[in-house]
């Protein structure tokens, strides 16, 4: 009887960048100090020793912040009605939006953003429009999380 390969000894399947339909989106949602650029930086790394192009990066607040030219997007935050921030959120989205297609038709793409901010004046809040998200049909989605107290550190040091 012939023996069927099993998953340790299969090869992964590879796919190449330019194949739009093996691209992958992964959504990277970070809280406030997990230092989510510095992971997505560790991560493209070990892709590329996988024998996968390097994934493009896009870090979303940072291109709000470009689209805006509002300097942090601390201040950003701290200044805009929440209202009017989604819909800034939303405007920016928008122009963002197909830069990311057009880098997912040449390799996998991360798209990295806070999932919630918390702020001294306001506590917490989200100024995301998650139906914007969606509608870019992520293949998944990371959460990345640190110890709270490290997180905390972190933060604090920064202010």
């Amino acid at each position: 009887m012939p023996s069927t390969p099993t998953a340790s000894t299969q090869s992964p399947k590879k796919t190449s960048a330019g194949d739009p339909d093996n691209n992958k989106l992964i959504l990277f949602f970070g809280t406030t100090g997990t230092e989510k650029n510095e992971a997505l930086s560790r991560l493209q790394r070990w892709v590329v020793t996988r024998g996968r192009p390097t994934p493009h990066v896009v870090d979303l607040e940072k291109e709000i912040e470009a689209l805006y030219g509002r300097g942090q997007l601390h201040q950003y935050l701290d200044q805009i009605n929440p209202t009017y921030q989604r819909l800034d959120w939303k405007e920016a989205f928008k122009k963002v939006e197909r830069s990311i297609q057009e880098a997912r038709e040449q390799g996998d793409v991360y798209l990295a953003l806070h999932g919630v901010l918390v702020r001294k004046d306001y506590g917490v809040r989200s100024p995301i429009a998650f139906e914007s998200i969606a509608s870019l049909r992520p293949d998944a989605i990371v959460t990345l999380i640190d110890d709270v107290f490290v997180n905390w550190q972190r933060t604090e040091a920064r202010v």
